[in-house]
């Protein structure tokens, strides 16, 4: 055949992309072939190139294939250019006997660089009709295709890319991949490789699936990808990642596009994404996707580096079966969420939003996390993060890390997810959101998800949404305007009712008015509707500093007015299920609001605020006044019909109420939040609530029947007058009644209760240590159940009590109290008795005066104070400190410590008695227990029934021992004692010192100092010793002997026996016959009654008589 070489030339010249005359068209030589190729199809069949050397891609029926021009591009040195028509390009032409990488049959093999350019991603479709993939991009192969729809497009043994396996460098432009499926991973495409990459613009992926275990339902990505403005919707895989995985060594920026409606399999993880490489999400959307764990995304770490970046996205909707609705973040990667919306998501278990594994780096500013939802634990976040400040967290509870700037807890008023502008769906952010400029300029982005600008004023708004607003800006000389509601327009008029300016109304957009540089008098009058659009108004005061806003002439439910700062907040007005909320800034001088309204509340930022309630400059005009030290803007207001609520939030605060309007008759509640706060209502007239919350609260009542309840922590709360219910909430309280008949409520913690005057209800609650503490000047009478004296007042749950008595003379008696902790009794002023507990330990101190003091069976101590006092310790180890004063100090059983107190000049006196035999030292007393003894100047000592010794001999003070029944023997000190034997034949020894001795049938012996010895009933030894001693023998026989010194001698009744001894001594024998030998000295020796025998007949002297009788004579 002869070969027509110009025909196929003039063919050659139509294909090329550089068209011209048939004369232009060059003849190519070898040398020439850089020139690159353009092909035109103009068939649809699946036919090869008939001749793979001619450089025409011409079938064997003289058509362009697109079979053909690919093999001739492949031939072809350079980027060459196919064209396709509109048309379907079924790939039919399949060799099941062998497997080529040639594109001779099969999937379009792509050896060199090419463009494939089709008539729209509706108009050219290319089927793999299910047999093969569509195209397989070789390594190292830069490749563009756009403008075509892939379809039908499968890959068999386990291999990856459904519809496109690429390897090289490929471009997707305006490319629909819809139903293809891969055996392996990436169901639409899979890119693997080194040096690989793949760009994806404006490209839909929907319904393909991948069954293999690499996952992908659309993509598998290993490469260097990049995924703009692209839709990929309906999804599967069976294994991880519904629409994509990003696999190791590879990395994904989404930008603008939207995910949604993918699943991963039932055990698999990433609806939407898995990634386990490196991937950015930004200005997109993931939504309604769903997996096992990880809806939108799963970001799971395997070896490597593994991370995720989120700056301006919505994940919403997705749900899981097991953790992390939204994003499942897994051990070992990172996660870093700015400025974005994570809302609307579920998991069956942790984690409705985030959920969030062990060694995870997760960080989020400037975001929403709210209304998400889990099945157990962690609605919004399951597990630490790292806060960057200006996040809106819906709930908290299952998440920590947060810092004091996000606003926690509270609800974000999110739209429904749909077109709200911009390349991607979006959440508004509805009239009243907290998140409405939530955030600031300095840590936001320039705009938001739909690429409008942010911030909206000073402040932008939390999450990937900014509200964008409708600007009324007053004109420089109108400074006093109001704005109204005049039909479809917002009308603002000046004073003289001008209308200077109109703006359309529309209540979607967010009302910004900017005032001027000078003093504005804004009114907002709500006469002809309401103004406020339901997105919002803002009013920017502008650069004046005496800014003033009003709002007249509406009538509310509910009024809530927020505080900033000192000249910025929030109004919300709120009348059935319509709500208002009107922002303003820079307003300095006041806001005067007017409007009728039901419930009034003011809440304070988080900050230490210092905030009063009175009554403003006008009597009786039905408005008051809230004010606070530089952290909120005054406000004036007209008086609420049933309640008015301040706030005071976070920060150590001060409130005080002190007065309203003489109008006002509504309820008032003041509550604090986190920080020790103190809630003043003491000046104030009417019935109060005041709520202390977290923190260390101090509230103090009115004089109204006031509800204080201190919540959590140590609080301090007292009552004031009237019928006050108070409650101390968790925490070690301190709950004052005051005067009325409160009911004090210690509830949990150890707390201190007091009812002061009224008949009270006082309830420890289920603390282990409550204190029972009351003070009055009248006698106190304190049981289990009651507290008697300054009213009735009933006991519940009491373990301790203190009672304290006033200037007069109080009974204080706690004996019948046997509560598990101690009792401390005061007497106060006055000569005070003091009954402790007979059954727990006791603290009972005197105080001023002379007092009496009695312990119980327990360990006690008692504090005598000033005042010459009486103390008893009754039974067991008890500690007596006498202090100032004379006191008296019986330490009674066991082991007690006695200390009368250091003054010099006291004289303080030990008592003890016992059928026990006693020794007493300077710090010791033995016999009725060991008692330690401190500073103590006298004794008393009684024995008892049987034959007791009471020795005193190694103490320094003036004692005074008494015998008792039985044969004694008592030994005086070294000061002036007291000695009495009573019953018995007793010993008495004086020893040094002035002391008495008194006996029975004894044995009285003195010591070197002048002693006073009567033996009392019964026949008697009575020594003198040393010094000028006093002896009466009284009745009975007696022996006298006085020693040495001038000693007095008397007989008394009986036949005596008086021995003067040495010294000049007087001895006179009374009623008798008595025996009288002066001895040594110049004696006088009279007989008296009685035949009596002088031995020393010199010193006989008869008639002289001891008239009248000395108290020491007689027994006593």
């Amino acid at each position: 055949m002869r070969f027509d070489w110009l025909a196929r030339m003039r063919i050659r010249c139509r294909k090329i992309r550089r068209r011209g005359s048939l004369l232009s068209c060059p003849i190519q030589r070898l040398e020439e072939r850089a020139l690159l190729a353009a092909f035109t199809v103009d068939t649809t069949d699946d036919t090869p190139d008939s001749d793979l050397t001619d450089n025409l891609a011409l079938d064997a029926n003289g058509k362009v294939s697109l079979r053909a021009a690919i093999q001739q591009a492949n031939a072809l040195a350079g980027a060459d250019t196919i064209t396709l028509p509109a048309g379907t390009f079924s790939l039919s032409l399949m060799n099941s006997g062998f497997s080529e990488n040639l594109a001779a049959s099969g999937d379009l093999d792509i050896l060199d660089g090419v463009s494939l350019i089709g008539a729209g991603a509706t108009e050219t479709i290319i089927d793999g009709l299910n047999q093969d993939r569509v195209f397989d991009i070789l390594s190292g192969v830069t490749a563009s295709i756009a403008g075509v729809k892939i379809v039908g497009g499968t890959s068999f043994s386990f291999e990856n890319g459904g519809g496109i396996r690429n390897a090289g460098m490929l471009t997707l432009d305006n490319v629909a991949f819809v139903g293809n499926f891969a055996s392996g991973g990436g169901g639409a495409i899979a890119s693997t490789g080194a040096n690989s990459s793949l760009t994806i613009t404006d490209t839909l992926f929907e319904f393909n699936n991948s069954n293999g275990s690499l996952g992908g339902g659309a993509i598998f990505n290993s490469s260097l990808a990049t995924i703009t403005r692209s839709m990929l919707r309906y999804n599967a895989a069976l294994a991880n990642g519904g629409a994509i995985v990003n696999a190791g060594g590879g990395s994904v920026a989404l930008d603008q596009s939207t995910i949604k409606f993918n699943d991963a399999g039932s055990t698999a993880k990433g609806g939407g994404i898995y990634n386990n490489a490196i991937l950015t999400v930004k200005y997109s959307t993931i939504s309604n996707n769903g997996a096992e764990s990880g809806g939108g995304i799963a970001n799971v770490n395997f070896s490597g580096m593994t991370s995720a970046s989120l700056l301006l996205a919505t994940l919403s909707t997705n749900s899981v079966t097991n953790q992390g609705g939204g994003i499942f973040s897994g051990s070992g990667t990172s996660m870093l969420i700015s400025d974005s919306t994570i809302a609307k998501n579920s998991a069956v278990a942790e984690g409705g939003g985030i959920y969030r594994q062990l060694q995870v780096q997760l960080t989020m500013g400037g975001s929403i996390l709210a209304t998400n939802v889990a099945g157990t634990i962690g609605a919004d976040l399951y597990g630490p993060m790292n806060s960057n400040g200006n996040n809106l967290i819906g709930s908290t509870l299952g998440g920590s890390g947060f810092l004091t700037n996000d606003l926690q807890n509270v609800d974000s008023f999110l739209g429904p997810l749909q077109n709200n502008g911009g390349p991607t769906f979006t959440h508004a952010l509805l009239s009243g959101s907290p998140a409405i400029n939530g955030n600031t300029a300095t840590t936001s982005t320039p705009d938001d998800q739909r690429l409008m600008s942010r911030p909206v004023g000073t402040s932008a708004d939390i999450g990937a949404f900014e509200v964008q607003p409708t600007v009324v800006s007053l004109p420089p000389s109108s400074t006093d305007v109001t704005i109204t509601l005049g039909g479809p327009d917002i009308v603002v008029t000046d004073d003289n009712g001008t209308i200077i300016l109109t703006v359309p109304f529309n209540p979607a957009v967010p009302l910004v008015i900017n005032g001027t540089s000078g003093d504005d008098n804004v009114t907002i009058d709500f006469s002809n509707g309401n103004p406020i659009p339901s997105s919002g108004a803002t009013f920017n005061g502008g650069g004046g500093s005496g800014d003033q806003l009003v709002l007249t002439n509406g009538t509310f439910d509910s009024v809530t007015h927020v505080f900033f700062n000192s000249s910025s907040g929030q109004i919300t007005m709120q009348v059935g299920t319509t709500i208002s909320v009107l922002n303003y800034q820079a307003v300095t001088s006041a806001i005067i609001d007017l409007l009728t309204v039901t419930n009034r509340t003011y809440q304070f930022g988080a900050t230490a605020d210092n905030a009063t309630l009175n009554d403003n400059t006008n009597v009786g005009d039905g408005v008051s006044k809230l004010s606070s030290v530089s952290t909120s803007t005054p406000v004036e207001f007209s008086a609420p019909s049933a309640s008015l609520t301040i706030v005071t939030k976070e920060g150590d605060d001060t409130l005080t109420l002190s007065a309203v309007d003489s109008l006002f008759a509504a309820s008032v509640s003041a509550i604090g939040d986190i920080g020790n706060d103190l809630l003043d209502a003491s000046g104030f007239a009417l019935a109060v609530s005041l709520q202390g919350n977290v923190g260390a609260d101090t509230l103090k009542g009115g004089s109204g029947n006031d509800d204080l309840n201190g919540h959590s922590e140590d609080d301090s709360i007292d009552g004031g007058a009237g019928n006050d219910s108070i409650k101390g909430g968790a925490g070690n309280d301190v709950l004052v009644g005051a005067m009325g008949d409160d009911a004090v409520l210690g509830q949990a913690g150890n707390d201190s209760l007091t009812g002061g005057l009224g008949n009270d209800l006082l309830d420890g609650g289920t603390g282990t240590v409550d204190v029972l503490i009351e003070s009055a000047d009248a006698n106190l009478t304190l049981t289990d159940t009651q507290l008697l004296g300054i009213g009735t007042d009933t006991l519940v749950g009491i373990e301790s009590a203190s009672l304290t008595g006033g200037a007069g003379n109080n009974t204080l008696t706690a004996t019948a109290f046997s509560g598990a902790g101690t009792v401390t009794l005061s007497g106060g002023g006055g000569n005070d008795t003091l009954f402790g507990s007979s059954s727990r330990v006791n603290v009972l101190n005197g105080d001023q005066g002379d007092d009496s003091l009695r312990g119980g069976s327990l360990k006690d101590t008692l504090f005598g104070g000033a005042g010459n006092d009486s103390l008893s310790g009754m039974a067991d180890a008890d500690k007596l400190y006498g202090e100032d004063g004379n006191d008296t100090l019986l330490g009674g059983t066991a082991n007690d410590t006695l200390d009368g107190g250091n003054r010099i000049d006291d004289i303080d006196l030990v008592v003890e008695s016992g059928n026990f035999n006693f020794t007493l030292t300077n710090s010791l007393l033995i016999g009725n227990g060991t008692d330690a003894v401190v500073s103590v100047e006298a004794a008393r000592i009684t024995g008892g029934s049987s034959a007791n010794k009471l020795d005193a001999s190694g103490f320094s003070g003036n004692v005074s021992l008494i015998g008792g029944a039985g044969n004694d023997t008592l030994i005086g000190g070294t000061g002036n004692d007291s000695l009495q034997g009573d019953v018995g034949s007793d010993l008495l020894k004086g020893r040094d010192g002035n002391d008495v001795l008194n006996g029975g049938n004894d044995t009285l012996t003195s010591g070197t100092d002048n002693d006073t010895l009567n033996g009392g009933s019964g026949d008697d030894l009575l020594l003198g010793g040393i010094g000028n001693d006093a002896l009466s023998g009284y009745t009975g026989n007696d022996t006298l002997n006085g020693g040495a010194g001038a000693d007095i001698l008397y007989g008394g009744d009986g036949d005596d026996n008086l021995l003067g001894g040495a010294g000049n001594d007087t001895c006179l024998g009374g009623i008798g016959d008595d025996t009288i030998n002066g001895q040594g000295g110049n004696d006088k020796l009279s007989g008296d009654g009685g035949a009596d025998v002088f031995i020393d007949i010199a010193d006989r002297v008869e008639g002289f008589a001891i008239n009248p009788l000395p108290l020491w004579v007689n027994a006593t």
